[in-house]
């Protein structure tokens, strides 16, 4: 085989490999390790609140009767307050779960009248929040509407308030 042939194979095998999409590869990377930290978190969350109702169960038992009405009260409205929290945490944690395995399946990017630059959104299952930042947003919130209904080109959505 030739020289230039050998370097020929090595562009076509290069190009294979090469990435399509760098930037966007780069960000569902950023987007897996920020649900992986999340998904840590929550699923501490979660033990700590199991861990703390168990205690205060523990506690309430041990103690049955040397508690009087008062405190077995507040303790009741503690672990009521306890399963609440753990119920709504185990609910997160399970949002992030599903989200690990496809975190979004669409882009738009949308630049309102006023600015110059885009806004990527991405739209997935679930909405996702880190940092008081919204990286996903529900495939069911308004701005997700111009993923179904609008082609490429000026486009708009309406807002729960009524404006555009």
């Amino acid at each position: 085989m030739s020289r230039q042939a050998q370097g020929g194979a090595y562009a076509r095998e290069a190009a294979a490999e090469a990435v399509p999409f760098p930037d966007e590869t780069a960000h569902l990377a950023k987007i897996n390790r920020t649900l992986c930290s999340a998904l840590a978190n929550a699923e501490t969350e979660v033990l700590q609140l199991d861990k703390d109702y168990m205690g205060m169960k523990r506690y309430m038992v041990r103690n049955r009767g040397e508690i009087d009405p008062h405190e077995m009260f507040q303790n009741e409205l503690s672990l009521k307050r306890i399963d609440s929290e753990g119920a709504f945490a185990a609910a997160f944690r399970n949002k992030i779960a599903s989200l690990m395995d496809s975190p979004y399946f669409a882009r738009i990017d949308f630049r309102p009248q006023a600015e110059k630059a885009a806004d990527a959104f991405y739209i997935g299952r679930f909405s996702f929040s880190h940092n008081k930042k919204l990286l996903i947003i529900d495939w069911r919130a308004p701005v997700a509407s111009m993923f179904y209904d609008c082609e490429t080109g000026p486009a708009c959505y309406y807002r729960a308030n009524g404006g555009n």
